[in-house]
């Protein structure tokens, strides 16, 4: 039992919980401001504060003699302003039509969330094909896919694009379009030209404005330059158009950064959004801000910046999926010993934040590919003896070069160090059917290119987030392919299997916000299973 009942200007809280919930409960309590304990009564007194209210709900009190807030009518405004389609390619969607015209509506400042492979660069150049004074502009991107839309810019514009590179400046030529990737833009803060227009292709680059850093053996908050050079650079820019599938890729705080961007005054405080709508909870050790609250609210005060759409409501004819875990043969006991290891590191880190949990998980996994490597060659050279072109994800770069080592004859392979003319040769070969197996890391091509030669993925390591897993897995998807889509999980142990659960149902959150879906929130199988 967990309740709290308001007496005036108080809430007076009782619970009564198993012994194993005591002490997260307790810490989570005398977590609040304000907080005493009244030895007399044996309850705690805090004061009554409807953030307060809204904190205890989100872990699990119930709250008496406070009224239930009514629903309000959430409106949800997605509004439109008609364009001079004369200046429009032909060719263009009906939903492509009607995000230039949300953009139009909203002064070209919003999102454009599109699906991977619905065409979001062509939407966001329709913004300087209507209005030449946005020029100059300037095109953030990762780097796999500067050249893409160096191409995709002359393919509708025949205007010649700069690629800018290097992380040391230089005099820049005068074109209407510059193109930059996320690695160098901190390099290139107080040295790039006024622009009057960013795009920003998968936004979600630039959604976290703090990182997790281990100095000292303490883990220790840091800025995240790259978000902090595009804050720079975007806040004097009349008009942006942030771009992403997948515009919240983990936790439903990385919404934030573009909002008040878009909408400083809206959204001006990260901390008081995150205690809104990101459900927070006190773990004993902090604050954890990594579920939902408010959802419908936020979805309609979102819809006034972001035009949204998903494949299922674009098309009615989506190819059919699979999705199959391979249960690999492992050493078990070479693996336990590995285990043994992470669950002693665990025990001593229990107040880690998900995202380093996440790390060492994937760091544990890759000892694993080892133990698993056998068993992965031997299916992938099964598969080869057919002429069927497959995609294959790891996380590490060893493990792509592995790989590629072991099936050089048959494949290509993509990872960050290799330079962005080498990326787009691996990705023109695999397409025109020179190599059957395109073995990449998943950081480097989740996101911007197209493999749809092919309709299987394998993925023989894990993503730390659910818009990488979900990102990726698109790229073997194009408008119009009906041939079945077919993605394969290679898994030695239950950890892993867990932890792709776990990314889906962190996708499920996110689609709640963005798609004003209702969805179970599911709980952290992961850290159970840990415990």
């Amino acid at each position: 039992m967990k309740k709290a009942t308001k007496i005036d200007n108080e809430l007076h809280i009782k619970f009564f919980v198993p012994s194993g919930e005591f002490n997260t409960t307790l810490q989570q309590v005398k977590a609040i401001t304000g907080r005493r304990w009244d030895a007399d009564r044996k309850i705690w007194i805090v004061p009554f504060i409807k953030n307060t209210v809204d904190y205890l709900k989100n872990i699990g009190f119930e709250i008496e003699g406070v009224p239930e807030d009514k629903p309000l009518p959430f409106v949800i405004e997605s509004p439109r302003k008609e364009v001079d389609r004369s200046k429009l390619p032909d060719g263009l969607r009906p939903y492509q039509l009607e995000a230039v015209e949300f953009m139009e509506a909203v002064g070209w400042r919003g999102f454009i969330s599109l699906a991977p492979r619905l065409g979001k660069t062509l939407c966001a150049l329709c913004g300087w094909m209507l209005h030449d004074e946005f020029a100059p502009v300037l095109i953030i991107c990762p780097a796999s896919v500067k050249i893409n839309w160096q191409r995709e810019i002359y393919k509708w514009t025949k205007k010649k694009a700069h690629i800018i590179s290097g992380t040391t400046p230089y005099p820049l030529p005068n074109v209407r379009f510059h193109i930059i990737n996320y690695d160098i833009l901190y390099s290139w803060v107080g040295s790039l030209p006024k622009y009057n227009y960013i795009c920003v292709d998968e936004n979600h680059r630039v959604s976290n404005v703090t990182m997790n850093k281990i100095v000292e053996k303490k883990t220790v908050k840091v800025p995240v330059k790259c978000t902090e050079a595009f804050r720079i650079i975007a806040k004097d820019t009349p008009h942006i158009a942030l771009l992403s599938g997948t515009p919240a890729t983990s936790k439903v705080y990385q919404l934030w950064v573009g909002l008040n961007i878009l909408a400083p005054t809206e959204f001006p405080n990260e901390y008081k959004f995150k205690w809104r709508y990101c459900a927070p909870r006190h773990d004993g050790y902090g604050y954890v801000f990594d579920g939902l609250s408010n959802g419908e609210e936020l979805h309609a005060r979102l819809a006034k910046y972001m035009y949204r759409k998903t494949r299922e409501e674009v098309f009615t004819d989506l190819p059919e999926e699979s999705h199959e875990f391979v249960q690999v043969e492992i050493d078990q006991r070479a693996y336990e010993a590995d285990l043994a290891d992470f669950k002693r590191w665990y025990a001593k880190h229990k107040d880690v934040s998900d995202e380093e949990l996440e790390e060492k998980l994937s760091s544990f996994a890759s000892l694993g590919y080892s133990k698993k490597r056998t068993s992965i060659i031997e299916w992938l050279t099964d598969f080869c003896e057919g002429e069927e072109q497959i995609v294959v994800f790891a996380w590490h770069r060893d493990v792509v070069e592995d790989l590629y080592n072991a099936f050089k004859k048959k494949a290509v392979m993509m990872y960050g160090g290799m330079s962005a003319t080498d990326k787009q040769k691996s990705i023109d070969d695999f397409n025109a059917g020179k190599k059957q197996l395109f073995i990449a890391n998943i950081a480097s091509a989740k996101e911007g290119i197209t493999l749809a030669a092919a309709s299987t993925v394998a993925y023989v390591e894990f993503p730390l987030t659910a818009g990488d897993l979900e990102q990726s897995s698109q790229r073997i998807w194009l408008p119009g392919k009906q041939q079945k889509l077919q993605y394969i999980y290679f898994c030695a142990v239950d950890l892993e299997e867990a932890r792709i659960d776990k990314l889906r149902k962190r996708a499920k959150i996110l689609s709640k916000v963005l798609d004003g879906k209702e969805v179970e929130i599911m709980t952290d199988r992961v850290r159970e299973m840990l415990e």
